[in-house]
């Protein structure tokens, strides 16, 4: 596979486990010097400030 390829297929690792709450955690994980985004299908809420995160809807 080409470096270009690679970059256009490479997708960030992610992780996910369950809350003391019961709520589901999805860790997405970006260890590259570049900026990488991810799409979700579903509204999530970021951890970090409480904002949302829209789904992407096709």
């Amino acid at each position: 596979m080409s470096g270009e390829a690679f970059r256009r297929s490479w997708r960030p690792p992610r992780t996910s486990g369950t809350a003391p709450d019961g709520r589901r955690v999805h860790v997405v994980h970006n260890w590259r010097w570049q900026p990488a985004t991810a799409q979700v299908t579903v509204d999530l809420t970021d951890a970090l400030d409480g904002g949302l995160v829209p789904a992407v809807r096709p």
